[in-house]
């Protein structure tokens, strides 16, 4: 099993779990991001990707041009929280907020009723499940230039 870091936790409790039960055999798991569990799986590389995030279409036909039938099962439903510093003086934001501040339009507090600070940007890395999600769900192509990017969530 390869893949989410968001999902890494559970993973490993079930693989535990799975393994009590039959000890004779052997799984390994790793994190990465869901990018990385799914193109491990279409390489033949992980028998298991799990993802945060639904396989695209493109994924689909590569992984079927190798011979893998990728067959996605739900097992959990991740939350994401937006977090702003209490400083900021900013307790919600709509869809279209969030897309501006994660792009990079809004660059000062101010500009959504806040306090007159900088926005400092911090996401994910291009395997990561969650910055995917959020580039499809708030229809962005990148977040803001300077974002700080972190490779797994306990950063």
């Amino acid at each position: 099993m390869k893949g989410s870091e968001s999902e890494f936790n559970l993973m490993e409790y079930m693989k535990n779990e799975f393994t009590k039960k039959n000890p004779r055999i052997s799984v390994t798991l790793s994190g990465g991001g869901s990018a990385v569990g799914i193109g491990g799986l279409i390489r033949g590389e992980n028998n298991i990707a799990n993802a945060s995030r639904k396989i695209t279409d493109g994924e689909v036909a590569l992984a079927m041009s190798n011979q893998v039938n990728p067959i996605p099962v739900i097992i959990a439903t991740d939350a994401i929280a937006i977090i702003t510093h209490p400083a900021v003086c900013v307790d919600s934001l709509s869809m279209q907020q969030l897309s501006d501040v994660f792009s990079g339009k809004i660059t000062n507090w101010k500009e959504v009723g806040g306090a007159d600070l900088p926005v400092k940007v911090i996401g994910r890395n291009q395997n990561s499940g969650t910055r995917y999600f959020l580039m499809d769900h708030l229809r962005m192509n990148g977040f803001a230039p300077g974002t700080t990017v972190e490779q797994d969530n306990p950063q």
